[in-house]
């Protein structure tokens, strides 16, 4: 159980400090469980409403527990692009309009969003002060191997002020390449790592031009905003990115309230499965 510095110690008591002791560690599963309750409820409509309360808990989990704030933007996004992709009205033309139309506005909303969560101002700005001290120290390390990276080092007294920074007095904190996001992860597989990052987006783009759907957009998103503060390739992260691809590559068709003629497409059209009813009689 990961707990986050929200508590500070009194003798030989603990002092919370906030209604709850703050546990970050399943955050990255809590909102990936996030996601895949709406997809549900966007998929089996008859379901919504226990889902809907699954799905309260879990925001309410992240918010109130782990209060990963990039966790919780994602999840907003994420819900968001739910109530926006209910209808299937709009011709792919529309969409495409329609969510470069969101874009433009999310971006546009980066100074009121920072003021909602606190990014760089209130009692948690300090992390982001920590963050580019990180990210100037990580791209010396970078620079000193940049063909292969530094890779992926022990945690050991050898490596550590490799891995954690210079931890003296002046800079009483450690670094993690973890609070990079992808950035870290091009300090540890090397610049070369930077095209098959372009290639996976370019791939990722073009999927979600071929399907606009919450299946599809929802995937797209929740990897592209884990880019900035969160590495993807981390040990636990890794796992949800690996299914986070495999929701966004491999696609279903149709309703599953209506199983005839559901199909599955992979990118190219390589493998497609034709469920009948005969099938499942």
């Amino acid at each position: 159980m990961g707990l986050a510095n929200t508590y500070v110690r009194e003798g030989t008591g603990v002092s919370i400090l906030g209604p709850f002791l703050r546990i970050v560690e399943a955050s990255d599963f809590v909102a990936f469980a996030f996601f895949i309750t709406l997809l549900v409820m966007m998929r089996f409509k008859r379901l919504r409403i226990v889902y809907s309360l699954i799905a309260f808990v879990e925001l309410f989990t992240l918010f109130f527990v782990a209060r990963t704030r990039m966790f919780e933007l994602i999840c907003l996004v994420i819900l968001v692009l739910w109530f926006v992709l209910q209808s299937k009205r709009f011709s792919k033309g529309v969409w495409l309009v329609l969510l470069t139309v969101l874009v433009i506005v999310g971006v546009a909303s980066v100074p009121v969003i920072n003021d909602a969560f606190g990014f760089t101002t209130g009692d948690r700005a300090s992390s982001f002060t920590i963050r580019i001290e990180e990210l100037r120290y990580f791209a010396d390390q970078l620079f000193n191997s940049p063909i292969f990276g530094i890779g992926f080092l022990p945690n050991n007294e050898a490596f550590f002020s490799l891995l954690h920074g210079p931890f003296t007095t002046f800079s009483p904190y450690l670094y993690y390449l973890d609070d990079l996001g992808v950035f870290g992860s091009i300090v540890q597989f090397g610049l070369p790592f930077i095209v098959l990052l372009l290639l996976l987006c370019s791939a990722i783009f073009k999927r979600v031009i071929q399907h606009i759907d919450f299946l599809t957009v929802g995937s797209a998103a929740f990897i592209l905003l884990m880019f900035p503060t969160l590495s993807p390739f981390n040990a636990a992260r890794c796992v949800i990115f690996g299914l986070l691809c495999c929701l966004l590559f491999f696609h279903w068709d149709e309703d599953p309230d209506n199983m005839a003629g559901t199909s599955l497409n992979t990118p190219g059209n390589h493998l497609k499965m034709e469920i009948t009813n005969e099938d499942h009689s």
